[in-house]
C-alpha cells in the first residue's frame, strides 16, 4: 500500500514501512516489521537517506549548494509496483527545468526507486537528456540510528554484504552496493559533527548516528555521462536479525511441573531465548517475561506439532499450535515487561494466499464448516506445507485470563486471539506486527473482557470483535458480549475497532472509549458482515476518540464483506440484524468521509447515531443507504 500525506509518501507491506519525502526523494523513515526505526532524523530535520547528485559534497560548480541540486528539488511520484505482497516499489522522478539550469546548465532526468521487501533497496538512475556531456559525482548518504557512534564497528564482508555492528542497540546492518566507485564509513564527532551551512544538528546528537556512504565520492573518479547515456547507483540496507544468537530454551517441562504442583510462575530471565516448541499453558500457571527477556519462536512448522484444536479465520479445525496456547484452562496468564517475537521467514512466504495450495486448503476448510463435518475429522494431511498460519497468542475456552505488560513483535497471523473465553483482562500490551492478517487483539465469541492501556501498530485491524464464521459460527452459537476497550492507542491499522466480518454467533454490548489514533486507519469504527453470516450486531458504542492521523472513515458499515471466502459455495443466505451503533465525541484531523453506511435493503440498519464529530478536513460528503442514521452536534 502507498499512502500520500502532504509531501510524505508511505510505502507499506508485510515487511515494514518506509516513508519518503518527495522533496529531494529523501527516505526519512524505515521500520522493518517487528523492528525499530533504522534511520536517524535529528530534531532539526537532518538525516534519513538524502541523495547527492550530480555532485557530491562541494565538488559542484563554484557557489553551488553542497551535495548537488537533487536534494533541494521536488520529485514527482511516477509509479508504484507491486512485485508481490511482500515486495513493493515506489518510483520518483526529477527533470531539468529553467531553475535547475541556472545552477547546472545541462538537461537531465533523475529517477529514484525505493523498494521494500526483506530489505530496503534504493536505486538512482541519472540520464543525460541533453546534447552535451557532463561530469557526475554522486552518493547515497544514509544516517543510521545507533546507540553510540564510537562503539560501532565494521564487520567486513560476508556473503557479498559488508556489515556494521551496533553493540549498544544490539543490531547489525548489512549493505550491498552497485554502480559506484567506492564507499566510506563517516563517523561524526563533537568537533566536526556536521557543517551548519548544510545540515545542522543539536549538540550531543552526533553520538546517535553513523553514515555508511556509497557512490562516486571523489573528483578523480568522476564519470562522464554522454548525451543519451544513463548510469545507475544502487544501495541495499538489511537489518540482520538480532535473534541469531538466542539461546535455546524449553519451557514446557517447567510449565507441566508448576501445573502438577497446583500452579505457579514460570519466568523467562533477561536475554534472548529461542523456544524449542510451542508453549502450552495450563491452569493456575503464569508465564512471566522479565524486563530485558526476549522469547523468540522459530518459523519451523515442526515446532508447532502435533496439531491442536484451533480455528483459522473463525472456522474450527485441527492445525498448527499457536505459538503460545491455552485450551480449557482457568487462572492462566502471560505477564511482564519482556518481549515475545518470532522469526518470520516461512510465515512471510505463507502470507501469499493466492496460491493453488492456499486456495484448495481454504476451500476444504470452508466446506468442512458448511457441511458440519465433526471438528475431530477436520485435519490436513500435512500441516508442514498446508500454509495455514497459527496465531501468536491464543487462549480458547479459558476462564480468568490475564495478559499484561509484555511486548509482541511480528506474528504469523493474529497477534492475540481470545476465543470462547470468559473474564479476561488485557492490560498494557505493546504490539507491533505489520504483516498480512496481523490483527492486534481479536476477541472472538468471548464475554466479560476488559482491554486497557495497550498500544497497537498493525498490518490489519487493531481491536477486533468476532463470533464465528458463517455456518460454522452458527453451529458453535456463542455471542461475543460485554467487551470494554479503553485508554488505548493505535498507530497504524485497518481499523481502530473492527466488528466482524465473522459475526455468525452474534455480537452485543461492545464499548470502546478514550482511545487515540496517531498515524492512520481506514476506519475508526467499522462493522462488516454479509448475507452468509446471519445473527445480530447490537449496542456498539465508540466514544471519546482523537485521531491525529489520517482516516478514510470515522464510522463505516459494510454488509457485503466476504473477502476471499465469497468464492466458495455457501448452503445458506442469512442476513445480519444491525441495531444500535453509536459513535460520539470524535475529533479527527483528516478524513475522506465522516461516515459511509451501506445497509442491506432486505434488512436495513437501525439506530445509527453520530454525535459531536469534529473533523478539521473532510474530502467528500458522507453517505448512507438502507440505514436509519441520526446526526447530532457538529458532523
Amino acid at each position: 500500500m502507498v499512502a500520500f500525506l502532504a509531501a510524505i509518501v508511505a510505502l507499506t507491506n508485510a515487511c515494514g514501512v518506509v516513508s519518503v519525502d518527495t522533496h529531494g526523494a529523501r527516505v526519512v523513515s524505515y521500520v522493518p516489521v517487528g523492528g525499530e526505526e533504522v534511520l536517524f532524523v535529528s530534531k532539526t530535520g537532518t538525516g534519513g537517506i538524502p541523495l547527492c547528485w550530480p555532485w557530491f559534497a562541494g565538488l559542484g560548480p563554484d557557489g553551488s549548494p553542497r551535495h548537488g541540486l537533487a536534494r533541494y528539488r521536488d520529485f514527482k511520484v511516477v509509479g508504484e509496483k507491486r512485485h508481490s505482497y511482500c515486495d513493493r516499489e515506489l518510483i520518483l522522478r526529477l527533470k531539468s527545468d529553467a531553475e535547475t539550469r541556472k545552477i547546472f546548465p545541462h538537461d537531465f532526468a533523475l529517477t529514484v526507486s525505493v523498494r521494500l521487501n526483506d530489505r530496503l533497496t534504493l536505486k538512482m538512475i541519472g540520464e543525460n537528456t541533453g546534447s552535451s556531456p557532463f561530469e557526475v559525482t554522486e552518493a547515497f548518504h544514509p544516517y543510521l540510528a545507533v546507540g553510540d557512534t564510537p562503539q560501532c564497528r565494521e564487520e567486513g564482508e560476508l556473503s557479498g554484504e559488508w556489515r556494521l555492528h551496533d553493540p549498544v542497540l544490539g543490531r547489525t546492518f548489512a549493505f550491498t552496493d552497485e554502480g559506484g566507485s567506492g564507499r566510506r564509513l563517516w563517523r561524526p564527532n563533537p568537533e566536526s559533527h556536521l557543517s551548519k551551512t548544510v545540515s545542522p544538528i543539536e549538540p550531543g546528537e552526533w553520538r546517535k548516528f553513523i553514515c555508511p556512504e556509497n557512490g562516486t565520492l571523489e573528483k578523480a573518479r568522476a564519470y562522464v555521462l554522454k548525451p543519451g547515456e544513463a548510469h545507475t547507483l544502487v544501495r541495499t540496507i538489511r537489518l540482520v536479525s538480532t535473534y541469531n544468537n538466542a539461546k535455546p530454551i524449553d519451557l514446557q517441562p517447567q510449565i507441566e511441573a508448576a501445573a502438577a504442583a497446583g500452579g505457579g510462575r514460570v519466568t523467562v530471565p533477561p536475554g534472548e531465548w529461542l523456544a524449542k516448541r510451542a508453549v502450552h499453558l495450563r491452569s493456575n500457571v503464569e508465564l512471566h517475561l522479565d524486563d530485558g527477556a526476549v522469547l523468540v519462536f522459530p518459523d519451523d512448522p515442526e515446532a508447532y506439532l502435533p496439531a491442536v484444536r484451533s480455528s483459522y479465520s473463525c472456522i474450527e479445525f485441527y492445525g498448527l499450535s499457536p505459538l503460545i496456547y491455552a485450551y480449557g484452562a482457568t487462572n492462566v496468564s502471560v505477564t511482564g515487561g519482556g518481549t515475545l517475537a518470532t522469526r518470520m521467514g516461512l510465515w512471510r512466504d505463507w502470507f501469499l494466499r493466492d496460491t493453488a495450495t492456499m486456495f484448495e486448503n481454504q476451500r476444504r476448510l470452508y466446506a468442512w464448516g458448511e457441511s458440519d463435518t465433526p471438528v475431530e475429522e477436520r485435519r490436513f494431511e500435512d500441516l508442514r506445507t498446508a500454509r495455514i498460519r497459527p496465531c501468536f497468542v491464543e487462549f480458547e475456552r479459558c476462564r480468568n485470563v490475564r495478559l499484561e505488560g509484555f511486548h509482541l513483535r511480528e506474528s504469523p497471523l493474529w497477534c492475540v486471539h481470545l476465543r470462547l473465553c470468559e473474564d479476561v483482562t488485557v492490560r498494557g500490551l505493546d504490539i507491533h506486527a505489520l504483516g498480512h492478517n496481523n490483527d492486534g487483539i481479536d476477541v472472538n465469541a468471548s464475554r466479560n473482557v476488559l482491554i486497557e492501556d495497550c498500544t497497537l501498530d498493525q498490518g490489519d485491524d487493531g481491536f477486533v470483535i468476532k463470533s464465528g464464521r458463517d455456518r460454522d459460527g452458527r453451529r458453535v452459537g456463542v455471542p461475543c458480549e460485554n467487551v470494554e476497550i479503553r485508554n488505548c492507542t493505535v498507530k497504524r491499522a485497518h481499523t481502530l475497532i473492527g466488528v466482524g466480518s465473522e459475526v455468525a454467533g452474534g455480537i452485543r454490548n461492545i464499548s470502546l472509549h478514550d482511545c487515540k489514533v496517531t498515524e492512520r486507519v481506514s476506519a475508526v469504527a467499522r462493522i462488516k458482515t454479509s448475507d452468509r453470516k446471519g445473527a445480530f450486531v447490537e449496542n456498539i458504542t465508540v466514544s471519546n476518540v482523537v485521531a491525529t492521523g489520517r482516516a478514510k472513515y470515522i464510522a463505516n458499515i459494510a454488509t457485503d464483506v466476504d473477502y476471499q471466502w465469497g468464492q466458495y459455495p455457501a448452503r445458506e443466505r442469512l442476513l445480519t440484524r444491525i441495531d444500535g451503533f453509536r459513535v460520539e465525541n470524535i475529533r479527527a484531523k483528516s478524513v475522506e468521509q465522516i461516515y459511509c453506511i451501506s445497509g442491506d435493503a432486505r434488512l436495513p440498519v437501525k439506530n445509527v447515531l453520530l454525535k459531536n464529530i469534529h473533523v478539521e478536513r473532510c474530502d467528500e460528503a458522507s453517505h448512507a443507504e438502507n440505514a436509519e442514521v441520526s446526526v447530532e452536534g457538529n458532523p
